[in-house]
């Protein structure tokens, strides 16, 4: 094998491995598959305003894997897991929570659950919440596939 070949195979290698457990991935949510309510539901008739949820996660025992672990690589029930830890999160554009209320406000404007869902805006009705747990878990392949 000539070294351009090593070189080449190399490249593929590191690049698949490296996508395989890749951090700052943004959160998604399709909202495609929602399906409307039947005519006898009725859309409520009022403007809501979704405030950003309240981040709680650091504060629970499940959670400190996520902001405290050096590394996206993570052995549970003896099975090597890719973890997107809280850091991968920092230098995104939007933080987990910011992502998961407005996932939200997409969410109610699709199923027409109001007459308008809005984010961060005024409003006469407010949606608050409290994020205490969000998991997202990709198995690690022990193979490579070229």
């Amino acid at each position: 094998m000539s070294p351009k070949h090593i070189l080449t195979a190399i490249i593929i290698f590191a690049t698949i491995l490296l996508m395989s457990c890749s951090s700052r991935q943004y959160i998604i949510y399709s909202v495609n598959n929602i399906v409307l309510p039947p005519e006898t539901a009725k859309t409520i008739p009022i403007n809501v305003s979704v405030k950003t949820f309240t981040d709680n996660r650091a504060n629970i025992e499940s959670n400190k894997i996520l902001y405290t672990s050096n590394s996206r690589d993570a052995t549970i029930d003896n099975k090597v897991f890719c973890i997107n830890i809280e850091r991968d999160y920092i230098y995104s554009k939007e933080a987990v929570v910011n992502q998961i209320t407005q996932m939200m406000v997409k969410h109610f404007n699709k199923a027409k659950l109001f007459a308008n869902t809005s984010y961060n805006d005024e409003s006469n009705y407010y949606l608050t919440g409290t994020l205490t747990h969000f998991y997202g878990m990709q198995k690690l392949s022990g193979y490579l596939a070229l």
